[in-house]
């Protein structure tokens, strides 16, 4: 009884980012995005700039697009939903939403990567 009421608690939630994300991509499509405060204050692209620029895209199904705001967007979605299934499963086993990575060099190889990718988008202009 408890691991079902999770399972449906998990599945309200789902249910809850897919429409905030579905509507944040129509915003964000009709140009009325979150700005990045990297780019405002700096003039510099953070690595996560373009990323809803990007989403847009995909919901548009403009893959050329998708891949031209960030090149980075199909790793963090891929990211996202690796750090998502974990700590789902960590809710319907234990009730609690925690994170908790089997594999640090994972964790770290991403970092590594995006820190990389925002210094070299600034410097090479992509």
């Amino acid at each position: 009884a408890v691991m079902r009421q999770r399972i449906r608690n998990l599945l309200w939630t789902l249910c809850g980012v897919a429409l905030a994300g579905i509507g944040y991509g129509i915003l964000a499509r009709s140009g009325y995005g979150i700005p990045c405060l990297v780019y405002t204050i700096t003039g510099l692209r953070c690595p996560g700039c373009g990323i809803s620029r990007s989403l847009a895209a995909i919901l548009a199904l403009d893959f050329t697009a998708f891949l031209h705001y960030n090149l980075l967007t199909p790793l963090i979605i891929l990211y996202i939903l690796w750090v998502g299934t974990l700590s789902a499963i960590t809710y319907i086993r234990h009730g609690i939403w925690q994170y908790r990575t089997p594999c640090r060099w994972i964790d770290v190889s991403l970092l590594v990567v995006f820190v990389l990718w925002g210094i070299l988008r600034n410097l090479w202009g992509i």
